[in-house]
């Protein structure tokens, strides 16, 4: 990689890093509260405490195949014959004992007799007699027995044993476990309702027909699904720029929601109506990234708020290095982590800022391979280059070529 020379300026004037500035934002917000929901609803949800088994698993011994449940006294010798004596079938048992020289018939899952210390398959047995009619009935083993084919209680997990850690996102697997080991309630946090407010004259409805100047309103779809997959409940709103119409869906926001997010009207223009209702509340920043320089965010009535630039690719980054930590700090789920993959193709980087390129990660002879996800970069206005990527390259600001064969962290887009 080309490195650039640290700018002389004033640190005054230097942009925020964008450690710095996700350090401002996510000390807005606090974790939310906490309830307990059935296991039905705990899907995506962030564990809020510990689950502890307070059943074993397996909770009793029981037979991992159909087979017999023998003594191992019995069958050392390496041949055997065994009176059989019954039937074991999964499901209510009352204990057995197994007597020496006899043999039960077991179910997979059904409790293992006192006594039995391994399940010989049901094809290494020869049976002789009908054990409905005859007490006579006999297994003939023909050769030697390891103690096998038996779940012993516990090998899986004890009782108080953590199962699932405090700040899981819980999965379909999760929720088994839970199930498992004895839990029908779950402890989660509360779903970070969220207000997104997108503002401006310039955008219309998907679907209808733009006039000059105007463009589909594409940021809405984007952070509708995007902050419903980082675990948002969402309601969204858009209003022209009209500073009393977005003066109102703020102060509604603020009444009824956990954290408010705006997009668009933060930069320096004539028309830029949330830049100037936070300029007495909230935080105005230049921060050292790109797409996304222009950020602000503070409170509205008590309300955490977040201002994002309105260019598309600017929102999804703005997504990925701030919305994303704050929605994190407020459910408490264990934060996302960058991974890395080999550059297979040269770009170029500005320099002076941290670079977040949309890229096209593939896995190249067991190697993951990252290239640019379009031949335009990393403009804040490629809207479709995002349809095409698989994750953000997260390139330092001192970077201006990313050369190929290097190493680069990449942070899945949200």
């Amino acid at each position: 990689m080309q490195i650039k020379e640290d700018s002389q300026s004033s640190p005054r004037r230097r942009p925020l890093t964008v450690d710095q500035y996700k350090d401002v934002v996510v000390g807005l917000v606090s974790p939310l509260k906490t309830e307990s929901v059935p296991l039905a609803q705990g899907l995506g949800r962030v564990l809020a405490r510990d689950c502890e088994a307070v059943l074993a698993v397996p909770s009793f011994d029981n037979s991992a195949m159909d087979g017999y449940a023998v003594r191992t006294e019995d069958v050392r010798g390496g041949q055997a014959r065994l009176r059989l004596i019954g039937t074991l079938l999964a499901g209510p048992a009352e204990e057995v004992i197994l007597e020496p020289g006899t043999a039960m018939k077991i179910m997979t899952g059904a409790v293992i007799p006192v006594g039995a210390v391994t399940v010989v398959p049901v094809e290494d047995i020869v049976v002789s007699g009908v054990l409905e009619e005859s007490p006579q009935d006999w297994v003939h083993i023909a050769g030697p027995v390891p103690e096998q084919h038996i779940r012993r209680r516990g090998e899986d997990t004890l009782p108080g044993a953590v199962v699932i850690s405090a700040g899981t996102r819980l999965d379909s697997a999760d929720l088994g476990a839970a199930a498992a080991v004895g839990h029908s309630t779950i402890v989660v946090r509360s779903i970070p309702r969220v207000g997104l407010l997108t503002t401006g004259d310039e955008t219309v409805e998907p679907g209808s027909m733009p006039s000059l100047g105007q463009i589909p309103d594409s940021n809405t779809a984007y952070l509708v699904a995007a902050l419903t997959r980082l675990g948002a409940q969402v309601t969204a709103r858009h209003v022209p720029d009209c500073e009393e119409d977005i003066r109102l869906a703020l102060d509604d926001f603020a009444d009824t929601q956990d954290l408010i997010i705006t997009v668009g009207g933060i930069s320096a223009g004539d028309r830029d109506l949330v830049r100037d209702l936070l300029q007495d509340t909230g935080i105005l920043a230049k921060v050292a990234m790109q797409p996304g320089k222009p950020q602000g965010c503070g409170t509205w009535r008590n309300t955490p708020l977040l201002a994002l630039p309105g260019n598309p690719v600017s929102v999804a980054a703005s997504t990925s290095a701030f919305v994303r930590p704050v929605l994190e700090a407020m459910t408490q789920v264990n934060p996302s982590s960058p991974w890395h993959a080999r550059v297979a193709q040269t770009w170029v980087s500005p320099g002076g800022r941290e670079q977040y390129m949309p890229v096209v990660v593939e896995c190249v002879n067991g190697c993951l391979e990252v290239r640019p996800a379009t031949q335009a970069g990393s403009g804040s206005h490629l809207i479709t280059s995002l349809a095409k990527a698989d994750a953000f390259a997260l390139i330092p600001a001192d970077v201006t070529h990313v050369e190929s064969g290097e190493v680069v962290r990449l942070m899945a887009l949200p």
